[in-house]
């Protein structure tokens, strides 16, 4: 519920801001060229709340699908009651804000505020989302070659210089826990689900050993000990104490890590089969974010290993970062709940694949359908 309503209260906000924006009154303490780029990163702002609106209350997996969202693109000064939109309609309205960000945002940015190419990072996912992967590769690739970005030399480097990291894109600053996401996205899986994966990319056999994590994937071990979820603080979110000095916390929403692995899955659903072009590029940036990790490159047989290996590549690197394991999941296994089962036993059914409309939501609007199998 809180998640819900904070999305929509951000939307709102961009709205009413887009909409002084543009208005004729003149704002003196704004160029032209100024109130261009404000309204850029209004734009940015309100498609990533509709998108994470989408992943988590739409079937945003189902292109064909009438289970969208409620899209707001005006502001709005008295009740309405809008109907749901259908997840084409909903993409439809996230890129169009999207692209005018692209187009207008600021060029750079300093990394906890918005840019171009935080726009170009995101509508890069949407369009791997929808299913356009030539597209979405190709907007990866200008992502990756902005010289303003690249990888850090060790996954250590990006959560110790938190927002500040060259690899990230967008990392909002924050001064305190209470100021995190208000829903943890990352605690979708059971705790073993991560440990299970950590424990099987060790290519010497051994089982993981305990609290010195000697033999795991090491990327584990930033957020969990011995099969146990540190919480917060930890090596991902530290959280420091204020004090003069510090550096402000971070949330990670976007880094560079996410734009070679949307770039790699991409061009392996383009690929016809492992040893064209398209899968050749796919590889080369699978083993280029493994070996920054310390871990050894991966030599998929065929394009289903290919994809699932960027699957479990991406929830080695992104755990408890905004919940993007579970949206790949249900991206890849939406029509076969037995794979979807066997990853996580207590899913039993698809509806379970998004979350209910809140009731204080269906409440206050008569024309809000609830998601299937929740009832009301």
């Amino acid at each position: 519920k809180d998640a819900y309503s904070s999305y929509y209260k951000t939307i709102q906000r961009s709205s009413f801001l887009i909409d002084n924006l543009v208005k004729d009154t003149e704002i003196t303490s704004l160029s032209d060229e100024r109130r261009l780029e404000v309204e850029g990163e209004a734009r940015l702002s309100r498609a990533m709340c509709h998108f994470a609106l989408l992943e988590c209350y739409g079937q945003f997996y189902d292109m064909s699908s009438e289970y969208g969202i409620v899209v707001i693109t005006s502001a709005s000064r008295e009740l309405k009651t809008p109907s749901r939109n259908s997840v084409k309609e909903t993409y439809d309205a996230i890129v169009k804000d999207l692209d005018f960000a692209i187009a207008n945002a600021p060029a750079k940015s300093v990394h906890y505020k918005f840019s171009q190419t935080v726009a170009k990072a995101w509508k890069a996912k949407v369009l791997l989302y929808m299913g356009d992967y030539a597209n979405a590769a190709a907007l990866a690739m200008e992502v990756m070659s902005d010289a303003n970005y690249g990888l850090e030399n060790t996954y250590a480097e990006i959560f110790s210089k938190g927002y500040n990291s060259k690899e990230v894109l967008f990392s909002p600053l924050i001064k305190a826990y209470a100021e995190r996401a208000p829903v943890l996205l990352g605690a979708y899986f059971p705790v073993g689900n991560i440990k299970n994966i950590a424990d099987a990319e060790v290519a010497d056999g051994v089982d993981g050993d305990g609290e010195v994590v000697k033999n795991y994937d090491l990327r584990y071990k930033f957020t969990h000990i011995d099969g146990i979820f540190l919480g917060f603080p930890n090596q991902k979110y530290a959280f420091k104490t204020e004090k003069e000095g510090d550096q402000d916390n971070s949330l990670y929403n976007m880094r560079l890590a996410e734009v070679y692995l949307i770039y790699a899955e991409a061009k392996a659903r383009l690929a016809n089969s492992i040893g064209d072009a398209d899968a050749v590029e796919a590889i080369a940036k699978l083993n280029e974010i493994r070996g920054r990790a310390g871990m050894p490159d991966k030599a998929p047989a065929t394009i289903a290993d290919l994809l699932e290996a960027i699957r479990i590549e991406k929830n080695l690197e992104l755990h408890n970062e905004m919940g993007q394991p579970w949206f790949d999941m249900v991206r890849y296994f939406h029509d076969d709940i037995a794979k979807l089962t066997a990853i996580k036993s207590t899913i039993t059914s698809k509806d379970q694949l998004i979350l209910p409309i809140p009731r204080a939501a269906l409440a206050g609007n008569n024309a809000l359908d609830q998601n299937p199998g929740y009832g009301n």
